[in-house]
């Protein structure tokens, strides 16, 4: 299996080539079909998906962590407020954007 580094990488370069459908959006979609860009950036949406539905699927039985009260609140929804109600896509988008972040933090500090 790959390293979630990697998988944020792939992921980076997808969102960062050059689409067409930035400048002509009529037509461009078109050409990024052609070109494989939509392709790439499916197939690392999909790749980054699954590896954060593995995470949220293998939580620890030993001891607590974030994914386990992210899921306990899911399922406890009943009892919040209608205004907050996560599913497993909120829950993957958290466990996504703080494990960014501290891979980027990570990398800033390497870097210095």
């Amino acid at each position: 299996m790959e390293t979630f580094q990697q998988l944020i990488h792939r992921a980076i370069a997808a969102l960062g080539s050059f689409s067409m459908t930035g400048f002509f959006p009529s037509v461009g979609w078109i050409i990024d079909q052609l070109s494989g860009v939509n392709g790439r950036l499916e197939k690392s949406f999909a790749e980054l998906d699954a590896f954060f539905r593995q995470v949220v699927e293998g939580t620890s039985q030993n001891e607590e962590n974030i994914v386990d009260v992210l899921l306990e609140m899911e399922r406890d929804h009943s009892e919040l407020d209608d205004a907050l109600q996560l599913t497993r896509d909120c829950i993957k988008a958290i466990i996504m954007v703080s494990s960014t972040l501290c891979l980027l933090s990570l990398q800033v500090r390497l870097i210095k």
